[in-house]
């Protein structure tokens, strides 16, 4: 027998109390491997114990997700690429028109907010046009419908060198010649103030793209205002018009992505759904 031992005298083979201990040993530690992989402790003093909860692996917990904060409303972005002078809100009957591009900075006719560019101290005050020369990186004035007088109102408020960055104003969907002459806003003096801008750079450009309703009358109401002027026909190769007979609201969705495309000097560069006229 393994493990045994020969008696001196019968010569019989027995344990002995040596061996016994030998194997109760090994029999002890065989049963507390299985049991520490059963998840119950190694025997210390010969008795098995489950391990305690706080030394097992801790399982993988899921990381709670922070919902970020969304600023609804964003009067002063830090920099656009264009001032927008939006006419009044009750007139926008198409929810996409009130949708513009990026990089661009939006005035509303809407007196008492931070950025209207209307005033609540009386009719016809061009006091709050030129607020957006605080938002860095305009380089061009843009209007649709009424918010045309958007533009010799900012000229106004401007004082010398501050016009400096402007190099670009367009102008779509103006109106006919009963909008921007009768109980209208529209300073008479437009043509001349804008000429004045465009004479004192080269560079500068004015585009106006028309509607069916501008287009009335052979263009009337541009051409009282700006076209026929003297001030502005002595700068007229800076001074474009491309027309079409879009109703009013269409021709400003179809039109609007010129707010931010290059200034149109040549036919080619009319938007689609319009035409170069050729007034000069």
């Amino acid at each position: 027998m393994k493990g045994g031992e020969t008696h001196l005298r019968t010569g019989e083979r027995y344990i002995s109390k040596r061996s016994e201990r030998v194997i109760k040993r090994t029999l002890a530690a065989a049963v507390a491997t299985s049991l520490v992989g059963c998840g119950v402790a190694k025997p210390v003093d010969g008795e098995a114990r489950p391990i305690p909860s706080n030394s097992r692996t801790a399982e993988p917990t899921t990381p709670q997700i922070v919902t970020p904060t969304v600023r609804k409303h964003q009067p002063s972005p830090s920099h656009a690429n264009a001032v927008y002078f939006q006419p009044r809100l009750a007139n926008l009957k198409d929810p996409n028109s009130q949708i513009i591009p990026e990089g661009v900075y939006k005035m509303v006719a809407e007196p008492g907010q931070s950025n209207s560019w209307t005033s609540s101290n009386g009719r016809c005050n061009p006091e709050n046009a030129h607020k957006f020369k605080d938002v860095p990186g305009i380089t061009r004035i843009t209007a649709f419908s009424l918010g045309r007088i958007g533009l010799p109102y900012a000229l106004q408020g401007l004082t010398y060198g501050e016009e400096a960055p402007l190099n670009y104003a367009l102008i779509i969907a103006p109106g006919n010649k009963a909008d921007l002459t009768e109980d209208s806003c529209d300073p008479h003096t437009s043509g001349a103030g804008v000429a004045e801008w465009l004479g004192a750079n080269p560079e500068r450009r004015l585009t106006f793209l028309a509607d069916a309703r501008t287009a009335e009358d052979d263009h009337a109401g541009i051409r009282a205002l700006y076209l026929d002027d003297p001030a502005i026909l002595a700068v007229k190769e800076q001074v474009s018009v491309c027309t079409s007979n879009l109703p009013h609201e269409e021709a400003w969705n179809a039109f609007k992505a010129a707010l931010v495309a290059p200034p149109i000097d040549t036919p080619a560069e009319c938007p689609t759904g319009s035409t170069w006229l050729p007034w000069r």
